[in-house]
């Protein structure tokens, strides 16, 4: 069957193929699209499809359906961890946009281009996936759609070998959001923090309706991923009273309101603090 189907294919005059493949990618489009299939073979129908981008760009309607099917194709290469798929697929969706995509399409820009980063990050093309975060942070509406940008930067910061700039962004977000961030921390301050986080951890450590709550809230959610990274950045600026602090803080806040994805983490760092400074180090672990 394979040497049929290729035979068949070398048929094709060399000057014809490319709009072969466009006519079977429109094809294959429309009838997944009417049977609403569509999500599950856009890589493939993508694949074909894209072979006529100068007739696609003609088409601002199609130009934009089109863009939507390779964030689609996108996100099922990422989530196959096929990166540079994943690439080259938001890449060319990115490209299909119309000028003054940002006003017209804000939704689907704001999208593409947070999926743009997460595989050019994958692809290690750090230096690239900056500049297209911090694009995105500049024309975002507002600070919620703001913050899966800020995360990844401050991801990439860090991937960078740039704690500083990781750790000056954490604070700006920090105060964007509302959350109290001390400029400098003491010894003593940050004692006293450790201690009054032990003692809600051993409140809570027992209760039943603690350990089935589940944070609801989206906004402490977010704050305490930063808070995460925050403390990896403080460690390698050697800022250990603010760490500890903040450490402290991130646990603090899942404790209080409820466990979500992030909670190991935070949990994670400060049992690791009490296992080396041997403060009820048994009991918190």
């Amino acid at each position: 069957h394979d040497k049929v189907r290729e035979a068949a294919y070398n048929l094709i005059p060399d000057s014809d193929k490319k709009q072969f493949h466009y006519d079977l990618g429109k094809a294959l489009y429309s009838i997944c699209n009417r049977k609403g299939v569509g999500d599950t073979v856009s890589l493939a129908i993508a694949s074909q499809i894209n072979h006529g981008k100068e007739w696609i760009l003609k088409d601002k309607d199609l130009s934009i359906s089109i863009a939507e099917l390779n964030m689609k194709a996108g996100e099922k290469a990422i989530d196959g961890c096929d990166h540079k798929t994943a690439y080259s697929f938001l890449g060319i969706a990115l490209s299909l946009l119309p000028e003054g995509h940002w006003d017209s399409q804000y939704d689907l820009s704001l999208r593409l281009n947070f999926l743009m980063a997460r595989a050019a990050i994958s692809t290690f093309q750090y230096d690239e996936a900056e500049s297209i975060i911090r694009k995105s942070v500049g024309k975002a509406r507002c600070l919620d759609d703001q913050l899966p940008s800020y995360l990844l930067l401050i991801d990439i910061l860090l991937s960078q070998g740039n704690p500083n700039g990781a750790y000056d962004t954490c604070v700006s977000v920090f105060r964007q959001l509302g959350e109290p961030i001390p400029s400098s921390v003491t010894r003593e301050e940050a004692g006293a923090m450790v201690a009054e986080t032990l003692s809600l951890y051993k409140e809570v450590y027992n209760e039943e309706e603690w350990i089935h709550k589940m944070l609801e809230d989206e906004k402490i959610r977010t704050i305490t991923k930063i808070y995460n990274l925050f403390v990896d950045a403080c460690f390698l600026c050697k800022h250990e009273h603010i760490m500890i602090y903040h450490m402290c803080r991130a646990a603090q806040l899942s404790l209080q309101n409820g466990a979500c994805e992030y909670t190991p983490i935070a949990l994670i760092h400060f049992a690791g603090y009490c296992v080396i400074m041997d403060e009820n180090a048994e009991s918190i672990c």
